[in-house]
């Protein structure tokens, strides 16, 4: 790959080049669940500071080992990845999160400038939720078991420890890298031993516009979308908000 196309792809963190074009295409008015669908189950508008972080503190009592949280940014990126699902384009990233020390933590696979490392993250839920930089958030529960969701810890913990890298070719076939919505299907597949069934997303015989690639069409793209992750039968909402 030459190197203005490793350029492009990092500056995109958590959408492969190839697939920005696409992606981009698709208009916010074709979302019928998307980002107002935040608001309208919860929505703190025009709140104060002290407001918003009290619902931030009383959602972290709510959460358990395992679940699955889904945030809303701003920006190209982030535009990207909701048109990245098919079904509901509320949310922009995710991660799990797990009580650690007396602390909540949200374990997520993300690049750019936001973690240049690339490496698995390790966040407070604080920070991955702060009014200050997203647009709202929300939580989401598997029907793991207690044994299950250990389970999961233990695999989310090793991951990190041994410094995964954020994929971004979205290549569901490998486990040496992962994108977010990636990290928690794999892992809770695994967790539950197959007994929970995440669905995946297709794109199919899309023709890439970038004159660099020469008219190349991909017949079929397998992925997990960010809506795929709690729109089945095995997760349900337990809060969502919208800041704005």
């Amino acid at each position: 790959m030459r190197q203005n196309h490793s350029h492009m792809m990092f500056k995109y963190g958590c959408i492969p080049l190839l697939l920005v074009l696409s992606l981009l295409a698709c208009k916010r008015k074709e979302n019928t669940t998307g980002a107002n669908q935040l608001g309208g189950k919860q929505g703190l508008q025009q709140k104060t500071t002290e407001e918003l972080q009290a619902f931030i503190t009383d959602s972290k009592r709510k959460i358990k080992d395992g679940d699955l949280i889904e945030r809303s940014d701003d920006g190209l990126e982030s535009e990207s990845m909701r048109n990245f699902s098919k079904r509901d384009k509320t949310f922009s990233h995710c991660g799990l999160a797990f009580m650690e020390d007396s602390q909540l933590y949200v374990y997520n696979a993300i690049a750019g400038e936001e973690n240049p490392s690339e490496k698995l993250r390790r966040e407070p839920f604080d920070s991955f939720v702060s009014p200050k930089m997203k647009n709202g958030f929300g939580i989401y529960r598997y029907n793991l078991s207690d044994s299950e969701a250990a389970a999961l810890h233990s695999m989310t913990k090793a991951y990190y420890a041994q410094g995964l890298l954020f994929d971004k070719t979205f290549d569901l076939k490998s486990d040496e890298k992962m994108y977010c919505a990636e990290f928690v299907y794999k892992l809770v597949q695994k967790a539950s031993n197959n007994r929970i069934i995440i669905p995946t997303s297709k794109l199919q015989n899309y023709r890439v516009r970038d004159p660099q690639y020469k008219g190349l069409v991909l017949k079929e793209f397998e992925y997990v979308g960010l809506d795929d992750l709690f729109l089945n039968p095995f997760c349900q909402p337990i809060s969502t908000i919208s800041y704005k």
